[in-house]
């Protein structure tokens, strides 16, 4: 998870790619990082792990019970 000056978002690392999942006017998207521009037109960031449980993040992601 990533906190920004006036935004936040989920920053998710597949295959090599780093992602940045966050909402927008037009609805969830996900871009990559290096050409985010919540991420690129911010002057402060903190990134945190949202957990370490890995099934627990599966459903979540998955939208599994």
């Amino acid at each position: 998870m990533t906190g920004l000056d006036y935004h936040t978002g989920f920053i998710s690392c597949e295959n090599g790619e780093v992602w940045f999942i966050n909402s927008s006017a037009s609805g969830v998207i996900k871009e990559l990082a290096v050409n985010s521009t919540p991420i690129i037109y911010n002057h402060y960031g903190v990134i945190g792990c949202l957990s370490s449980d890995i099934a627990l993040l599966k459903k979540w992601l998955y939208n599994n019970n």
